[in-house]
């Protein structure tokens, strides 16, 4: 029962820089990277995607009038 509760419970985040030599001497030697896990590449979004997610996504939500506002807090969106 233990054992099965690990399993179903515990997962483990690698980070790795798919940079270099170094990754892909990993990936041969332990196939099971590439097999048995979730890769997620988390690249850089440009900045008229970022500003279009603050002000339509999040900003929308709040009742804000004062427009000078609205454009300052989507700009601190976009360099966060």
């Amino acid at each position: 029962m233990f054992v099965k509760a690990c399993k179903d419970k515990l997962h483990i985040i690698l980070a790795m820089s798919p940079v270099g030599e170094k990754f892909r001497k990993r990936l041969i030697t332990f196939p099971a990277l590439v097999n048995c896990t979730t890769i997620d590449w988390f690249l850089p979004w440009p900045e008229d995607a970022l500003r279009s997610t603050a002000q339509n996504h999040f900003i929308s939500n709040m009742r804000i009038t004062d427009e000078a506002l609205v454009k300052g807090l989507v700009e601190v969106g976009v360099d966060m």
